[in-house]
């Protein structure tokens, strides 16, 4: 078990509870096709989830019927106009297609990706110095660089 559902030949389960009828159950999730489950303990909830795994592959195979298999790879994400822009403008600062920088973004999600970046900022200072009989006033150019380091969140790497 990971967390919060149960795993069992690339099917997931959910580990839902009723307060009112106290049991435990679930259901194969990212499937079409609708198959509960319940159990009293969490242990027999677990036991019940692989036994509908396998009673639904199964039953599949004695009619005939390919099992739906949970997440094709292909899937609809909403989001506000602007974040799709700037995510748009982004992969192609990059050279990738928007589902190429979609899936990299989520892979470095996934796994928990960070990335250290140094940026540099150069500044030009001027200081001028003229002497008269009354005061001085000197002139000079130098160059200041610096450098820190930034923990991004979300790095994307191609």
């Amino acid at each position: 078990m990971k967390d919060k559902v149960f795993e069992h030949k690339g099917y997931a389960g959910s580990i839902d509870f009723s307060l009112e009828d106290k049991i435990l159950h679930g259901k194969i999730l990212f499937i079409d096709d609708l198959v509960n489950y319940e159990g009293e303990t969490l242990d027999a909830l677990n036991s019940a989830f692989v036994e509908a795994v396998e009673f639904y592959l199964a039953t599949c195979a004695e009619e005939g019927v390919a099992p739906d298999k949970p997440c094709s790879g292909v899937f609809n994400v909403r989001v506000p106009r602007d974040l799709h822009k700037q995510a748009q403008m982004e992969a192609a600062r990059r050279g990738l297609t928007l589902n190429e920088f979609v899936r990299i973004s989520i892979e470095n999600e996934v796994n928990g990706a960070r990335s250290v970046t140094i940026h540099n900022h150069e500044h030009t200072h001027t200081h001028s110095h003229v002497e008269s009989a009354e005061f001085a006033v000197t002139t000079s150019t130098y160059k200041e660089i610096s450098k820190w380091k930034h923990e991004a969140e979300k790095p994307l790497e191609h």
